[in-house]
């Protein structure tokens, strides 16, 4: 179990580390490659300590450690862009809802797969607009 976690500043690059045991925060941190344009963005830590940072048109993972940059994976072309994201307990998908890309309602579900980041689902939700994290 994680022992820490981020709170994100709204349009930046910055976050404050958190002790989740004693409720501190222990740093403010540095998140690499954010784009400027950038003004909300969910980020999901691993077993593994890295993190998987959701950037539009591709997800970043980064060293918890260090915060050094390990790769950037492009998301498929045909999807809509990803900035929320929910990553699924064994930690094989990122579930999201997005906008629909000519409506610019979120009413678009994403399933992307975490080994090669390619889509599994891409579904329009009927009904409405719908929160981005399922």
């Amino acid at each position: 179990m994680q022992s820490s976690g981020y709170v994100l500043v709204h349009r930046s690059a910055y976050g404050f580390e958190l002790d989740l045991g004693s409720a501190t925060i222990k740093n403010v941190v540095r998140f690499p490659a954010i784009r400027a344009d950038s003004g909300a963005y969910d980020v999901a830590i691993t077993n593994a300590g890295r993190l998987l940072i959701a950037q539009g048109e591709q997800v970043l993972e980064v060293d918890g450690a260090d915060m050094r940059l390990i790769a950037n994976h492009p998301l498929p072309p045909t999807i809509p862009s990803v900035w929320h994201f929910v990553l699924s307990k064994n930690q094989s998908r990122l579930y999201s809802i997005t906008n629909d890309p000519i409506t610019n309602r979120p009413n678009i579900f994403l399933a992307i797969n975490t080994a090669d980041f390619q889509a599994q689902a891409n579904l329009p939700l009927a009904g409405g607009a719908f929160n981005f994290r399922p």
